[in-house]
């Protein structure tokens, strides 16, 4: 069975967990929670490494904020 403390202390950003734990395991608040978890089940996604995640909801480093 998979626990948040096991995605906190794991050092492998390609290891892919079910997408509800994920995101207990990043403690979002309620509304930005929801609006991921919609986004989840839109795209039929249950699972995802944290590496998936950072991609899909963080700009790339070369990005600026305004573009």
């Amino acid at each position: 069975m998979t626990t948040i403390g096991s995605i906190r202390n794991s050092n492998n950003l390609d290891v892919r967990w079910p997408s509800q734990v994920l995101l207990d395991a990043i403690g979002f608040q309620s509304r930005v929670r929801g609006r991921v978890e919609d986004y989840l089940k839109e795209r039929g996604i249950e699972e995802l490494s944290m590496m998936e995640f950072m991609d899909l909801f963080l700009p790339c480093a070369s990005q600026s904020i305004d573009d």
